[in-house]
């Protein structure tokens, strides 16, 4: 039994991350191609899909010459995150497709990856279940990005399981049910897609677009775990982290690309929490911005006033 997997990559003008990060996937994919896993009987037909949202570095052009079996669907820029999901999905909608398989350009997989994925969806044959992998950092420390994340709708409190600990505890090595994870190594069968619908392109262009679909998921019944066997690394250095001065952070609050745009954070939280108490954490969660922004401002102050 053959089936379909599309893997949905969006890129955006950083040419030098693709490049890793489809070399690295492929490798992958390679390896199971040539496994014992793989044979007439049970295999994949992985199809990559790449959504270049108006890259102006070449990206594009480079994928169409180092990689001619991959599918490219172009935007104009004004995409994000969820937009270019969204035209993935779109370009599916009516072919033989049942998982896809989310993706970030600026992950490699083990490289048994793909072996890994076989057996769990040949084993289990679930379609009512969402899978995530287990997120390490990309450095050799050992360190975890994340093995899921959960949310409290009465305290609106978000946890991302695992962040900053080390692979040798046994608890991290449990699958486990979740509440949501973010885009990156997230099996999603395309029945659950026909049920839930697209990603909330309008509402959470950027952030919050991954979490808003696995809790509408939710809300229909459907299961969400971590597998931590799928195993995966993300770039530190490509995640965006908060070195915002004042003057920067103010201007974040408005910006479609910032994790900290308030007008998204008060929907997301106007949508799924259950309490009004749980605007407190959001509260607590821009006081913290803030603040690293007043400290990041006097500490460049200091610098130039002492180098003056």
């Amino acid at each position: 039994m053959k089936i379909d997997i599309a893997i949905i990559i969006p890129v955006h003008n950083r040419i030098e991350t693709s490049k890793i990060g489809l070399k690295a996937i492929y490798d992958s994919v390679n390896f199971y191609k040539e496994s014992k896993l793989n044979n007439d009987k049970k295999t994949f037909n992985i199809q990559i899909i790449v959504v270049d949202d108006g890259s102006t570095d070449g990206t594009g052009d480079w994928i169409k010459d180092n990689f001619q079996e991959v599918t490219i669907l172009n935007g104009n820029g004004n995409l994000w995150w969820s937009g270019s999901i969204n035209v993935a999905l779109n370009y599916i909608i009516d072919k033989d497709v049942k998982y896809v398989l989310l993706w970030n350009d600026d992950i490699r997989p083990a490289l048994n990856y793909f072996c890994v994925l076989h057996l769990w969806i040949y084993e289990n044959k679930k379609e009512d279940t969402i899978v995530s992998s287990k997120v390490l950092w990309d450095d050799d420390s050992g360190q975890i990005f994340n093995v899921g994340c959960l949310f409290n709708p009465k305290t609106g409190k978000k946890t991302i399981l695992g962040l900053g600990k080390y692979d040798d505890d046994m608890i991290y090595k449990k699958t486990r049910d979740i509440d949501w994870c973010g885009g990156m190594g997230v099996l999603i069968p395309k029945k659950i897609i026909d049920e839930v619908g697209f990603f909330d392109e309008i509402t959470f262009p950027q952030y919050h677009g991954d979490a808003d679909f696995m809790l509408r998921a939710k809300n229909k019944n459907k299961q969400i775990i971590v597998f931590p066997k799928l195993l995966i690394y993300n770039n530190r250095e490509t995640t965006g982290t908060n070195n915002e001065n004042l003057t920067m952070a103010i201007k974040s609050i408005t910006k479609i690309g910032s994790n900290y745009n308030l007008k998204k954070d008060i929907e997301f939280y106007r949508r799924h929490s259950t309490s009004s108490f749980a605007y407190l954490e959001l509260i607590k969660k821009y006081k913290i911005f803030f603040i690293g922004a007043i400290r990041n401002s006097l500490s460049k102050m200091f610098i130039y006033e002492r180098n003056s």
